[in-house]
C-alpha cells in the first residue's frame, strides 16, 4: 500500500477547510482555496510504501493585482512652490506606473520628475504656477491587474475684501459693529487694527470671523 504526504516549505500539510488532500486509484490530489500571497511557496508530494520513497514538486507563485493602500488628496499649492503627489500601492510588482494630468501623459523633465520605490510612488512638481492647476491621475497595473487614482492641484487664493468695513457713526455710549468678506484659500488670518495699534479681544471687543465673514464688535 502506498501513502502520500503534502509538504509546502517543508511543513506537513493536512486536510481543512483551506486545504483538500484526497487519494483514490494511487493518486493525490491536493486541493488550495481561497488563493492569497501567502499561498507562494514550494509544494512536495511524497510517496512511500515497504520499497522506499519518492516525491516531486512545484512551485506556486501567487500574484496580486495593484491597489492603493494612500492616496493623495486634493491640494492648494502657494504660486512658485514645488508640490508633491504621493500614493502607497500594495500588490505584486513589478509596476508599470503612468501619472497623466488633465487625460494627458506626464513624462519626465526639469518641471515633473515621476519616482517609485518598493510600494511608493510620487510625482513632484516643481515652481507650480497656474498651467500646472488641474486633474491629476495615477494610473499603476501589473501583469495581473490595474489601479487608479486621482485628484486636483490648484493655486492658493490669496485674501481679498468682497466687502470692505465702513466708516461708521455711533452715539457716545452706544455699541459699534464692524463687518467685512472675504475670498481666499483658508486658512485665513485676520488682524483688526485702531489707529495702527493690532486689537485684541477683551471684555468690551469682541472678533469673529465665519463663513468667511469677519466681524468686530465694539461694546459701550
Amino acid at each position: 500500500e502506498i501513502s502520500f504526504a503534502w509538504y509546502k516549505n517543508n511543513k506537513v500539510l493536512s486536510s481543512s477547510e483551506k486545504h483538500k488532500i484526497s487519494f483514490a486509484d494511487s493518486t493525490t490530489v491536493l486541493e488550495i482555496h481561497d488563493l492569497n500571497v501567502e499561498d507562494s511557496g514550494d509544494y512536495v508530494c511524497e510517496a512511500q510504501n515497504e520499497a522506499g520513497t519518492d516525491s516531486c514538486s512545484s512551485a506556486i507563485t501567487i500574484k496580486e493585482p495593484p491597489s492603493f493602500i494612500k492616496t493623495f488628496e486634493p491640494t492648494e499649492v502657494v504660486k512658485g512652490c514645488s508640490c508633491t503627489l504621493e500614493c502607497e500601492l500594495s500588490g505584486t510588482a513589478p509596476f508599470d506606473i503612468s501619472w497623466h494630468k488633465d487625460r494627458k501623459l506626464i513624462r519626465t523633465s526639469r518641471k515633473c520628475r515621476m519616482a517609485s520605490q518598493d510600494t511608493h510612488a510620487s510625482l513632484h512638481i516643481s515652481f507650480f504656477e497656474s498651467s500646472d492647476v488641474g486633474a491629476y491621475q495615477c494610473t499603476v497595473s501589473n501583469e495581473v491587474g490595474k489601479c487608479f487614482c486621482s485628484t486636483t492641484a490648484k493655486l492658493k487664493e490669496p485674501p481679498s475684501f468682497v466687502k470692505k468695513i465702513e466708516n461708521t457713526t455711533a452715539l457716545l455710549g452706544s455699541s459699534a459693529v464692524f463687518q467685512c468678506s472675504l475670498k481666499g484659500s483658508l486658512p485665513i488670518t485676520l488682524t483688526w487694527l485702531k489707529d495702527k495699534d493690532v486689537l485684541t479681544e477683551s471684555n468690551n471687543i469682541k472678533m469673529t470671523f465665519e463663513n468667511n465673514i469677519a466681524t468686530l464688535q465694539i461694546a459701550a
